[in-house]
């Protein structure tokens, strides 16, 4: 027995196996379109491009021109001066200009209205770009390979996968893909012709994965965020005059009382017509400041009342006594080895950050010392802390200028007086974030160490007052006036001077 050294130290060859067709009835298919791949390649682009092509209107300003410039070809016989109007064209080749004039000319029979003639030469250039593929892919697929590659170039499906980055290993990882457009190394946004295509193909996709079990959702109901955004929703629709903003608001925030609400207590979520779990200090703040946003735009006093009793469930069952400020969970859940205190701000503003403006508000609406006194614990209790993470305490700075530099607004007049909505007008219609307004009926009293106490209309007219650091402006009637006042930029008190 001889030994062949040659072939010992020669390297392995790697051996490439063509994939198989499968003896099935797609697959038999499947060869035959491969075996006729002209015809059955050509009919499948004519059928999925004819309808676009020939009902589209112009997709954007190149097409029109280019249309343009081919038609005015036809009309003046002059086949080398490319014009769009007077203007020269010279920046395209003349090459399509005379395919277009060619396809208008046999297929318009002396129409040269039709948009869709101008786009023959584009119809014909795909189609023989689809055959291409499929003719380069034979040099080292098989047919029915072949033939896929190409009706995928046709059916848009290659483009579809660049633009949201889709490939066999998946954007993901592990093979599978979610539709981003993020980090493409497509343009956006896209031809609107493309934009089209894609919307299509989006559809299809979705229609396909609505017959697979859809999974499973978070989708409570969450009484924290949901105070975000009623006090959005209440806000904006003051300042934009939109009823229907303020009547969702409205009713997002009688679902969460009825809900969620057991008693003057919160639950934190409510999910499938059940609530559950006791409400954390967020709930209670958000929702209070909801309430307040509610009370200054509607004007109805069980918003107020709700924002105090929400209040008083916070001091009674978060309050911590030791360190000043709320604790996340309430006294009477489950004992933990700590009650946390939340102040950097994670998705929502912090409760403790959102208290200070809450209990602010409600201090400047009831000048009760009580109110001072906890507000000052609660900022006192953080105060270390703006040194080591004040990057984090956005929100607490923000709720700590509104304690110290709010404006209370306050309109004394019928509510249905038009007077009173034009004073109220004035107010929102500046953009003023750090105040609290008030629009209040002349019988309506104020405790006696309040700054609005015993001031009221004057002259038998709506009146606004101003109202800051416990100092009150004189009566204002006018609206030009009051909005002018709002505009003007706030005055640093001179040593002995009282604040403006």
């Amino acid at each position: 027995m001889s030994l062949d050294v040659d072939a010992a130290a020669r390297p392995a060859r790697t051996v490439f196996l063509a994939p198989t067709v499968p003896a099935t009835g797609a697959g038999r298919a499947l060869s035959w379109a491969a075996r006729n791949w002209w015809l059955t390649l050509s009919l499948l682009c004519l059928i999925l491009w004819t309808p676009g092509v020939l009902s589209l209107p112009p997709l954007d300003r190149d097409e029109s021109r280019f249309a343009q410039s081919s038609r005015q070809m036809l009309e003046s016989g002059n086949f080398i001066d490319i014009r769009f109007g007077h203007v020269p064209r010279y920046k395209k080749p003349v090459g399509i200009y005379w395919l277009q004039s060619l396809t208008t000319a046999v297929a318009g029979l002396g129409d040269r209205s039709h948009i869709w003639t101008y786009r023959l030469p584009s119809l014909l250039g795909g189609l023989l770009a689809v055959l291409l593929c499929f003719w380069c892919a034979r040099a080292f697929a098989i047919p029915e390979v072949s033939w896929l590659g190409a009706a995928l170039m046709g059916t848009f499906v290659a483009k579809f996968k660049t633009v949201y980055n889709v490939s066999r290993e998946g954007n993901m990882g592990n093979g599978r893909n979610i539709l981003q457009r993020l980090g493409s190394p497509a343009p956006f946004p896209q031809s609107d012709a493309d934009e089209g295509l894609l919307a299509r193909q989006r559809t299809i996709l979705l229609r396909a994965r609505q017959d697979r079990v859809a999974p499973q959702r978070d989708d409570k109901v969450l009484a924290d965020w949901n105070g975000l955004t009623i006090t959005a929703l209440a806000n904006a629709g003051a300042a934009f005059n939109r009823a229907d903003w303020t009547t969702a608001a409205i009713e997002a925030f009688d679902f969460v009382v009825k809900a969620m609400g057991d008693g003057d207590r919160l639950h934190h979520y409510w999910i499938g017509g059940s609530r559950g779990g006791l409400g954390f200090a967020d709930d209670y703040a958000h929702m209070a400041r909801a309430a307040l946003a509610l009370y200054e735009t509607v004007g109805d006093k069980r918003y107020l009342d709700y924002a105090k009793r929400w209040t008083r469930i916070l001091n009674e069952h978060h309050w911590d006594a030791d360190s000043g400020g709320y604790t996340t969970l309430p006294n009477d859940a489950d004992p933990l080895f700590i009650r946390t205190r939340p102040l950097f701000d994670q998705p929502i503003p912090a409760a403790n950050s959102m208290m200070i403006q809450v209990i602010a508000r409600l201090m400047m609406l009831s000048g009760e010392n009580e109110h001072l006194e906890r507000l000052n614990a609660i900022i006192g209790g953080f105060a270390g802390e703006a040194q080591r993470a004040f990057i984090s305490m956005g929100s607490y700075y923000s709720a700590l200028e509104f304690a110290m530099s709010a404006l209370h607004l306050v309109v004394v007049g019928p509510l249905n007086h038009a007077k009173t909505h034009e004073l109220t007008a004035a107010i929102l219609g500046r953009a003023l974030p750090n105040k609290l307004l008030s629009v209040v009926s002349p019988e309506e009293t104020w405790p006696e160490n309040h700054a609005m106490f015993g001031k009221g209309m004057q002259n038998g007219q709506p009146t606004a007052y101003i109202c800051q650091r416990g100092q009150t402006s004189a009566p204002i009637t006018n609206p030009v006036a009051l909005s002018q006042m709002l505009q003007l930029p706030p005055q640093r008190p001179q040593p002995g001077q009282k604040p403006q």
